[in-house]
């Protein structure tokens, strides 16, 4: 049997996107197992959100730089059907941070989160607190977080007996608008600072690259939830500073991927949030909430919705915060999940 070439971290080789299709596109080798059984990939031209560990198997081991001229020359020329590389997740970045940024964060450090009834495929490394990861620990394949404490557990175990105890199903701060079903709470970062942190670490796998994981004290967070007789259950959240140069300026707007599929109905109603707590005199484009990376910090936002909406949508008089869950309403249970409700 013929011994595949040895490939080194930095190499660029072809290896095989699609089984299906037989569809082969050029990575760049970012690690590797000591036993050549798995490669870490950074799918050339792609966000590194894709970026993942593949088997030997898939990996064209007799790659030449002919083949990838010609895979090159192809996607010069013809384009390709799939997002590709999103720069705007590195605004504000010099060369030099970019690159010292890749090099800190180039694998993921996370394979999936459990948060609530849904387990979630991370996207990005996130520089969790060193009692739960540090550098030179192996990858974490499932990391289970608590849904209303905003607290991590290496294993399910220690997440249900978490629960058990649990009383406050809630954010911390203030209820300040509600809608039927959505409420938003408006939490100071100062007031409430390992709860926002810990929300900061859980963006950070869905945004390649987000700087409030330590620093929350100048920030007010903004948490967008789904209430149900088991309590508030986190669907996303902006931030806002409470000091800034700007009339108005937005640090970051996330909607968690497990709810891509409500931002529609959540969206007006968000909007409608964000002009409220806006300067009255700041005019400017609308503002969305992003499922897959972070707006450039608009310094302005505008309503998307008529001031003519119905006066049930607004928020309500006062800050309050809400009763507690019902005591005979039993937690979530870490392993009563739908399978059908995992996000990939």
């Amino acid at each position: 049997k013929k011994k595949d070439k040895e490939l080194k971290v930095g190499d660029n080789v072809l290896a095989l996107w699609r089984p299906e299709a037989d569809d082969w596109r050029e990575v760049e080798i970012k690690d590797k197992k000591k036993d050549n059984s798995l490669f870490y990939v950074h799918w050339v031209d792609f966000n590194r959100r894709l970026d993942a560990w593949i088997t030997r198997d898939r990996i064209d081991f007799d790659t030449t730089r002919e083949k990838l001229k010609e895979r090159r020359e192809r996607v010069n020329k013809w384009g390709d059907e799939f997002t590709h590389e999103n720069h705007d997740d590195h605004e504000g970045l010099g060369e030099a941070d970019l690159k010292e940024h890749e090099e800190l964060t180039k694998v993921k450090n996370v394979n999936k989160i459990q948060f609530g009834r849904y387990i979630v495929e991370t996207w990005y490394f996130s520089p969790l607190p060193r009692e739960i990861w540090k550098q030179g620990d192996g990858v974490i394949d499932t990391l289970y977080v608590c849904e209303f404490t905003l607290t991590f557990y290496r294993t399910r175990e220690e997440l249900e007996r978490h629960q058990k105890k649990l009383t406050i199903r809630h954010p911390p701060g203030d209820e300040i608008y509600r809608n039927g079903d959505v409420s938003v709470f408006e939490i100071d970062g100062e007031k409430a600072k390992i709860w926002c942190q810990n929300l900061c670490y859980v963006a950070k796998m869905f945004l390649d690259h987000e700087h409030l994981y330590y620093d929350v004290d100048p920030f007010l967070f903004y948490v967008v939830c789904e209430c149900d007789s088991q309590g508030f259950h986190v669907v996303g959240y902006f931030s806002k500073e409470k000091e800034s140069a700007n009339a108005f300026n937005l640090a970051c707007i996330l909607t968690l991927p497990q709810h891509q599929r409500k931002v529609e109905r959540i969206d007006s109603q968000l909007a409608e949030l964000i002009h409220r707590i806006s300067p009255s005199h700041s005019p400017g484009p609308p503002v969305r909430p992003a499922t897959a990376g972070p707006r450039n910090r608009p310094s302005y936002a505008a309503p998307l919705v008529s001031s003519s909406a119905n006066s049930n949508s607004s928020p309500r008089g006062g800050s309050r915060r809400p009763s507690r869950a019902d005591p005979s309403v039993s937690p979530t249970s870490a392993g009563g999940r739908d399978d059908n409700d995992d996000t990939q």
